[in-house]
């Protein structure tokens, strides 16, 4: 189900996209390779739109999937450019972005 933000203050936590991008993904596996990434893209497209539009602050939580070794098996390469796209579509759209390692966040965006 989609989240629907009631303007109350406060702030939503999303833990964790790469779970959710592999949840629509095991849902929706009979589709081919294009209809998958239709079908990711459009729900991503759909919750940032509600982030976007809500008065609360969203914090996103994911995996950075860019810095680890390429997955010998088609849905493991799959999963990784779907949620490597997934996070830059999410990393455009925020006001801040950081990479935390070991509980050490480095900022990587900022409209300060």
């Amino acid at each position: 189900p989609m989240l629907t933000g009631d303007g109350a203050p406060g702030a939503v936590i999303i833990d964790s996209m790469d779970v959710w991008v592999a949840n629509l993904l095991m849902e929706n596996q009979s589709e081919n390779k294009h209809t998958l990434e239709e079908i990711v893209t459009t729900e991503a497209e759909q919750l940032l739109k509600l982030v976007v539009d809500s008065p609360q602050a969203f914090v996103f939580v994911s995996s950075e999937v860019g810095l680890s070794l390429v997955p010998t098996e088609p849905l493991g390469r799959h999963f990784q450019d779907l949620l490597g796209t997934i996070n830059q579509r999410i990393a455009a759209a925020a006001t801040e972005v950081f990479l935390v390692v070991a509980g050490l966040p480095t900022k990587i965006k900022s409209n300060d």
